[in-house]
């Protein structure tokens, strides 16, 4: 029988804009952020911000030309988002430092009613580079999670490109696991 490795908690609360604790380290979800509602204002920066992400997203990925990729993220996002930021059931959120007040980053999330399950589904999450490897994204989602979970969401689901190795740790560190995956293979002319 080999010995149980010791394993230190910390409360996350006390770690948010603390640098990343080491892998062997197991982290509580404490209440460092909260979500704040944006704000049309902010709303219209955001949605650039989004359209160019997706945009860099897709071409990285190779699904898209560069010459073409911020015409058909715009489409997409218009396409999603009929009534922009008072779209029934989306939620544009700030993701905010509790200690410090000061917005870290952003998560867009729909309630996903469609089937028998309801479920939330996470389109965009984002911290501030300057801000990132700190506990925030997880905090962020815990968040969300339970603003779902108050909505009567089951479940979260989310997409994310697999050039985004960082991001897959760290979904799969909180608890998500593959449903599917897209492969592309070029074809040599």
């Amino acid at each position: 029988m080999s010995a149980t490795p010791q394993v230190e908690i910390r409360r996350l609360d006390a770690m948010c804009g603390a640098p990343k604790l080491s892998s062997q380290v197991e982290v509580t979800m404490g209440e460092c952020v909260r979500l704040v509602p944006m704000s049309e204002a902010e709303f219209g920066t955001y949605e650039q911000a989004t359209v160019e992400g997706y945009a860099e997203e897709n071409v990285q990925a190779g699904y898209w030309e560069a010459e073409e990729a911020l015409e058909r993220a715009r489409q997409s996002l218009r396409q999603i988002l009929s009534q922009g930021l008072a779209t029934p059931g989306h939620h544009f959120c700030r993701v905010e430092d509790v200690e410090s007040g000061e917005t870290v980053g952003t998560v867009w999330w729909f309630e996903d009613r469609a089937g028998k399950v309801p479920r939330a589904y996470v389109y965009y999450i984002v911290v501030e580079p300057r801000r990132r490897r700190r506990g925030y994204a997880s905090a962020a989602l815990r968040a969300m999670e339970a603003e779902a979970r108050g909505l009567g969401m089951a479940a979260v689901r989310l997409h994310v490109f697999a050039h985004n190795h960082a991001a897959i740790r760290a979904y799969e560190r909180l608890g998500f696991h593959t449903t599917s995956l897209t492969m592309l293979k070029p074809l040599s002319s």
